[in-house]
């Protein structure tokens, strides 16, 4: 304790971190540019990224790759919703709320900030891609993730515990739904599968 009877003054990483990183703003018209397309856009790059897998490969391989895009698309509805309760009983402003030396490059509504549901989604899905053990796909996909945070706090959306909350929540859920139930959506896909008629199955690349 200080003498005054006050506890030391508690260094604010988390605002010093969006300082480093916001303060780079405004310096490059094409660094700016960049960084919103980023934060706007990256992250449905990283869903079709995603989906691709669902036409890749034949047979059994096919159905692996299947099974993990639903897996993904799971897990980040399931990130999604936790991401939502998080916001429900905590809610932490935005930075340009909290803020008046913000410089915000995206014009957003003052909803809650944390967890970043952008990066929720972005580490839900490479999540998925790293517990199927996609270990190459994976690592471009959790850069590229991290580039959307990196640029979600860049633009003033987000602190970054805002996106280092949503990593979490991401990786896990999709560690839950792919990681431990990866065989169980394998079945899954199986019985709808057979349930199917033939020539839907065609159609949805299921054979």
């Amino acid at each position: 304790m200080t003498p005054g009877g006050r506890a030391p003054m508690v260094v604010d990483v988390n605002g010093a971190l969006f300082d480093a990183i916001n303060d780079l703003a405004g310096h490059s018209v094409v660094a700016d540019d960049l960084a919103k397309a980023a934060a706007r856009y990256l992250v449905i790059a990283i869903e079709a990224a995603v989906a691709v897998y669902w036409v890749i490969g034949r047979g059994k391989q096919r159905a692996e790759n299947q099974a993990m895009v639903v897996g993904a698309m799971v897990a980040a509805v399931l990130g999604l919703a936790v991401a939502s309760l998080i916001q429900h009983f905590y809610v932490h402003p935005r930075p340009f709320v909290d803020r008046q030396d913000v410089l915000l490059l995206i014009n957003h509504s003052p909803d809650p900030s944390l967890p970043s549901e952008h990066a929720v989604v972005a580490f839900s899905l490479a999540g998925a891609a790293l517990w199927s053990r996609r270990l190459v796909s994976a690592a471009v996909l959790l850069v590229a993730a991290l580039a959307l945070g990196f640029a979600r706090v860049y633009t003033g959306l987000h602190y970054p515990a805002d996106v280092a909350v949503a990593a979490g929540v991401g990786l896990l859920a999709s560690f839950m739904v792919v990681g431990l139930a990866g065989a169980l959506i394998m079945q899954l896909r199986a019985a709808v599968v057979r349930a199917l008629p033939p020539a839907v199955r065609t159609v949805l690349l299921l054979d």
